[in-house]
């Protein structure tokens, strides 16, 4: 596999890695509310998003992982009417992205109260002894792997 600085063909670095998302799922500050207002976004009420990069997961009202994205800036990507928007608004849009169809599930009352948890990139980078800010390739690689273990992260959490 192709890596910079997080090494994920190393055990020991999925390890760290691993316990450090376990870990970060189980902070209460690592969770926040996630509500779709205006049909067309998303809104943390509580203004309490991390503004800076990142990943984060958005569970349903069971506390199942629904989707795993990555930000520049947690906050804005979550929080805003520009960086939450996904294209939602434009009729000429081939499909629906994921973040759509979550958005209209929750407008629908099918997955009830949605929140999301944050991993700041700092904070990754600090578990895992690395220099921030990662590479495009880290940054992905660490978004795919926290995709592919999501369901084991939330449930320790």
């Amino acid at each position: 596999m192709k890596c910079d600085q997080v090494n994920l063909n190393q055990r020991t670095i999925v390890d760290r890695l691993v316990a450090f998302l376990r870990d970060a799922a189980k902070e209460p500050s690592n969770e926040h509310s996630l509500e779709v207002v205006r049909r067309y976004y998303f809104s943390n009420p509580d203004g309490t998003l991390p503004k800076e990069a990142g990943w984060y997961v958005i569970l349903d009202s069971e506390r199942m992982p629904l989707y795993v994205g990555s930000a520049e800036n947690l906050d804005s990507r979550l929080n805003s009417d520009d960086g939450s928007r996904d294209n939602f608004a434009n009729p000429q849009r081939k499909h629906e992205p994921k973040r759509n169809l979550i958005k209209k599930l929750r407008l629908m009352g099918v997955s009830g109260d949605l929140t999301v948890l944050t991993y700041r990139e700092s904070a990754v980078c600090e578990a895992l002894e690395v220099t921030a800010p990662l590479s495009p390739l880290d940054r992905h690689n660490v978004e795919g792997f926290l995709d592919v273990i999501r369901h084991k992260i939330v449930a320790a959490g």
